[in-house]
């Protein structure tokens, strides 16, 4: 065979492959900077979505907790609020400075009393919804009215819905339906983390007080949340489930419903070893013992029969029931919390301390 013949097929041979290689590298790089466009398309829609307006997340459309459907078409910057767990709600995740309005039973915290005290904020009546002057939150030119269990029955919520305000209505029965209600109320005021945050800040409290008593010995409650009629809380309420977080046992297991009227004499006949009441009925200790019947329980025979100072901290369903939480867990179990500090969300603005949070870790 000719060589020169030989070398130029060989050398065709050589620039076809060369040429086939630089189509498939150039296919290669094609493909390459595609997904590389792709990827940083992708990339830069998601810092977008995060890093957007603070306006992005709105209109927004939630269910509260009477199954209502509630559109939110901007970021809420005056709240009113119609029950005071609501209010603490609101302060707890940061966003206290948003309440324009609120009721004669805010009590809490010190930097809403005195901007209630100094006019900065309304007062719109008392809870019942008959005591509520719609005139007045309507006059406030709220985007947010929260409203809770006490406002159900009531046409207050009509009228501020036909008056184009939205209404969310809090109505907690349990304490995993009040960590959604801190959530809701945090998605919708555009605190979610915060809320989030709160949320697992009680948790631990929670978990910590439920690790402590998990082995201890569980003493009968008799829980009395009205004297006439009498009435307690059943295991099923928040305030039972904390009674039974706390290490103690609801005397009323067996009862239905949230908070039941029971007899006097059945109380008796169950002998609680702990009775707790509040100071609303203006009795001492000693007065709640020496009820007919009472007197013989072992509740009263050790002297332990309670009277609560802060009655708030048990009965309204907001992130300050983990103080409720300590306090009920302390009377019940003396020996295992005795150097716990129950205090442990700021007075003043309503927010976790975290120093005071430290003990549970």
């Amino acid at each position: 065979m000719d060589i020169p013949s030989m070398s130029s097929k060989l050398t065709r041979v050589i620039i076809v492959l060369l040429l086939l290689a630089a189509v498939c590298e150039g296919f290669a790089i094609s493909q390459l900077y595609t997904s590389n466009v792709n990827y940083s398309t992708e990339m830069s829609a998601l810092q977008a979505q995060l890093s957007g307006p603070r306006g992005s997340l709105y209109p927004m459309t939630v269910v509260d907790d009477l199954n209502r459907t509630v559109t939110i078409t901007h970021e809420p910057q005056r709240i009113v609020s119609l029950e005071p767990s609501d209010t603490q709600i609101v302060f707890t995740i940061g966003q206290g400075e948003k309440v324009v309005g609120a009721t004669s039973w805010d009590h809490w915290p010190t930097l809403l009393t005195n901007s209630i005290a100094s006019d900065e904020v309304a007062t719109v009546g008392g809870v019942l919804s008959s005591s509520i002057s719609v005139e007045t939150v309507i006059g406030l030119n709220p985007d947010l009215v929260l409203a809770g269990s006490l406002n159900e029955e009531g046409q207050i919520i009509q009228q501020l819905t036909s008056a184009g305000i939205p209404v969310l209505v809090l109505a907690p029965q349990t304490m995993g339906m009040i960590y959604n209600d801190v959530l809701l109320v945090g998605k919708v005021v555009n605190a979610y983390k915060n809320a989030t945050s709160v949320v697992n800040d009680m948790r631990i409290v929670v978990n910590y007080v439920s690790a402590k008593v998990k082995d201890a010995q569980r003493l009968s409650v008799f829980y009395e949340v009205w004297n006439n009629p009498l009435m307690t809380a059943a295991p099923t309420s928040f305030i039972g489930q904390l009674i039974t977080l706390a290490g103690g046992s609801n005397l009323f297991s067996n009862a239905t419903g949230q908070y039941p009227t029971v007899n006097p004499e059945a109380v008796v006949s169950l002998n609680p070893q702990i009775i707790i009441t509040t100071n609303e009925f203006n009795m001492t200790a000693e007065q709640v013992a020496k009820q007919p019947g009472f007197q013989i329980t072992d509740a009263a025979q050790a002297k332990r029969v309670f009277v609560l100072s802060d009655p708030d901290l048990i009965q309204q369903p907001s992130p300050r029931l983990v103080e409720g939480l300590l306090f009920l867990a302390k009377l019940i179990h003396p020996d295992l919390f005795n150097n716990t500090t129950i205090t442990i969300l700021n007075d003043f603005n309503g927010q976790f301390n975290d120093t005071s949070l430290s003990q549970f870790s």
